[in-house]
């Protein structure tokens, strides 16, 4: 079975392997060759990087299962390359599910453990519900918009 990789390499694996991958038990295939491909999410976002912080904008309409890990990835990256103040603009995102405040959670202990602040800011309404719904709104610091949030790392 061949799995196309990000890399847009190509990885044979035995169906025996494919099946433990695919968390199911092997069966028995009849001289089938399966070509298999897995689509991958790549997260549109942009981000600039100032002396002082960083503003990442999230440029997804959700920010869901298959958007946050990649968020939360490249958080880290940013974290790890010295960048302690972050605002996060979600002005694009009109859906949140659970992983996706973790993914936003995630940063703003990132930031606050590197002595840094998270600042979100432009959150949609509904996207602003939920995080009051799970009352997150008293860990996070929120801002209307992108200017008040740079303000408020100083």
């Amino acid at each position: 079975m061949l799995v196309s990789l990000r890399d847009k390499t190509t990885r044979s694996f035995g169906y025996a392997q494919m099946a433990k991958l695919l968390n199911t038990r092997p069966t028995i295939f009849l001289k089938v060759h399966i070509l298999a491909t897995i689509p991958l999410q790549i997260m549109k976002y942009s981000a600039d990087k100032k002396d002082q912080y960083i503003v990442f904008r999230l440029l997804e309409p959700k920010l869901d299962t298959l958007v946050a890990p990649e968020m939360k990835a490249e958080m880290a990256v940013l974290g790890n390359e010295g960048h302690k103040n972050m605002v996060l603009n979600l002005e694009a995102v009109t859906f949140v599910d659970s992983s996706g405040l973790s993914a936003i959670l995630l940063a703003n202990r990132q930031c606050k453990d590197s002595g840094g602040k998270l600042v979100v800011c432009n959150a949609r309404p509904a996207v602003m519900k939920l995080i009051q719904i799970s009352q997150l709104d008293q860990i996070l610091h929120l801002a209307d918009s992108e200017v008040d949030a740079i303000s408020s790392l100083s």
